[in-house]
């Protein structure tokens, strides 16, 4: 193996330490809900179920990717969370090499007098940066998240062929994380960009051309999910300024929260209303299981008993989980 191809293995092989603790989480009741515990749909890869994945818009998204990585999951470890998330975990450690490489090559060519050492020690650190940040953890430990972290890495590698002039496997790639989630839609922008830019190459307006058709298919899909599940609201009750200070405050808050990452935990939150909790159920949290709103609930009383205040539904009772899971499953403001 070459020597700075071990660099990206040391970013993904420190990733994964750092995070390893995320195997001791549970399912929580964001989604995990709706998309895995109470959801026999994905369990399998036989034909109904494969027919399912290719075409439903549960709880909004089209990936059919994502379900079909879940029913890996479950062919492995059945509904065990930390097989879940141990494979979102390698996913997202993937997607920490993956963005060493891209960012090594872009420095490569943004600064071609630098010395090696100095190129791979800034791109493992942009990595690092990248992958270690708060920001982070949400894809990272929260299983429902997965498709982010799917369709970062083939975003990431369609970056990555796209910077070594690999143009069959960056268009393959594209379409790829758009089976995942549509947020790389815009991708073939940034490239044209790029090669102004930085790698200083011919633009060719022409490029976009072949990514056009799938682009436009993954926004009606999202469009289609989003309308499907009641998301979407008409000009009249959301209008234009609405919309825009929408799209404003989503962009301001990521930038602020990249550089000052506090306030992120929603259990936590001290914005919402405290609330009385109803009684868990002791088998909630299992032994050794952290709970997903620790220090949001604080205990006022023996373990296993309900704690007097915390944040709105910290503790719900799932009354339809089937007998070998937890009877109680934790949950907070959504």
């Amino acid at each position: 193996m070459r020597r700075e191809n071990r660099w990206g293995l040391a970013v993904a092989a420190a990733i994964f330490i750092v995070l390893l603790p995320v195997l001791g989480h549970e399912f929580v009741s964001w989604d995990d809900d709706g998309f895995l515990t109470r959801n026999p749909d994905f369990r399998g890869l036989g034909p109904a179920q494969l027919g399912w994945m290719f075409t439903t818009f549960l709880k909004g998204p089209y990936q059919p990717l994502v379900w079909l990585s879940y029913a890996a999951d479950f062919l492995l470890w059945g509904m065990d969370p930390a097989g879940f998330h141990l494979t979102g975990l390698l996913w997202h450690c993937a997607n920490a090499a993956l963005l060493f490489l891209c960012a090594r090559e872009l420095l490569r060519a943004a600064m071609p007098g630098v010395p090696e050492k100095h190129v791979l020690w800034a791109a493992a650190f942009a990595a690092l940066s990248f992958a270690l940040h708060p920001l982070r953890v949400e894809p990272a430990a929260w299983a429902s998240a997965r498709r982010d972290l799917m369709s970062g890495f083939f975003c990431l590698a369609a970056l990555l062929c796209h910077l070594k002039g690999r143009g069959g496997w960056t268009f393959a790639c594209y379409c790829l994380s758009l089976l995942c989630k549509p947020m790389g839609i815009g991708l073939p922008v940034v490239f044209l960009v790029m090669d102004k830019v930085i790698l200083k190459r011919e633009i060719r307006w022409q490029k976009l051309l072949p990514y056009a058709l799938p682009a436009a298919i993954a926004a009606a899909l999202a469009w289609h999910g989003q309308a499907v599940t009641g998301a979407t609201r008409s000009a009249a009750v959301f209008g234009p300024a609405q919309r825009l200070a929408q799209a404003f405050y989503a962009h301001a808050f990521y930038i602020a929260k990249t550089f000052w990452p506090a306030g992120l935990s929603p259990c936590a939150s001290t914005r919402w209303r405290r609330a009385s909790c109803s009684a868990p159920s002791s088998a909630w949290p299992p032994p050794g299981r952290p709970s997903p709103c620790a220090g949001a609930c604080p205990p006022s009383g023996p373990p296993g008993s309900a704690p007097s205040s915390c944040s709105p539904r910290c503790w719900a009772r799932s009354s339809s989980a089937p007998s070998s899971w937890p009877t109680a499953t934790p949950t907070c403001p959504g």
